[in-house]
């Protein structure tokens, strides 16, 4: 095993998915006459379709199943993202480099296949060798599982990983498989990993592949 990987976050990270998920969710609430706010849409950043449903039951009285929450709510943010892709500043580009560069790259996420197709199908190139979606695994982020698989398909370890996060239940999920971690933007509280392989980055619009990458270079090569 040698070499460094880079492993991407999709929602926040990658694509920014907030707003599609936000107006869906609404979307969806609404044509069942119940109620929702943005507080409660802001809990579900980096989480999945269980906490969905928990948080929509506290505030709606209604209980949802994931079937239900996957067949009504990711038809509403497929549609938004085969007419859009809203990708954060700096990716397009960090994506490009790192593929001219040939680094080894994995998408790990909780969103669905089914999504993440869609938004990488408006790429010219193919940027990432494996993809763990939420389809892949039994225990989605926080948990360790979803950076393991990935890093298992690349035949790498935590120590020569970087992964690219935006949420605190990403974080933990690429530490607690070994990884190092780039924190982009103000969902993950500074300090909140004391100890821990954590760099915070503001954005990635003006960053380049080697800020990327340094965490890793020196061990992993």
């Amino acid at each position: 095993m040698g070499g460094l990987v880079i492993l991407w976050d999709f929602d926040g990270t990658l694509v920014d998915t907030a707003a599609l998920w936000r107006s869906s969710e609404y979307a969806f609430l609404a044509s069942r006459n119940l109620p929702w706010n943005d507080d409660a849409s802001r809990q579900l950043i980096g989480g999945n379709l269980d906490l969905m449903s928990n948080v929509m039951a506290d505030v709606t009285g209604v209980r949802f199943g994931v079937e239900e929450l996957q067949h009504g709510l990711l038809g509403l943010v497929g549609d938004a993202l085969s007419r859009h892709v809203p990708w954060m500043p700096g990716v397009e580009r960090l994506l490009r480099e790192q593929h001219e560069a040939g680094h080894r790259s994995a998408l790990v996420t909780s969103s669905y296949a089914s999504l993440v197709e869609i938004a990488l199908a408006s790429l010219p190139f193919s940027p990432f060798e494996t993809i763990v979606a939420r389809d892949d695994v039994e225990r989605p982020k926080p948990d360790a599982e979803p950076y393991a698989l990935a890093l298992e398909r690349l035949g790498a370890v935590g120590s020569q990983a970087v992964a690219i996060e935006d949420s605190m239940s990403g974080v933990t999920s690429a530490l607690a498989a070994g990884c190092h971690v780039i924190a982009v933007g103000d969902h993950v509280v500074h300090g909140s990993f004391p100890g821990k392989r954590v760099r915070h980055l503001d954005s990635l619009a003006d960053v380049g592949l080697d800020a990327i990458t340094a965490p890793v270079r020196s061990i992993a090569l």
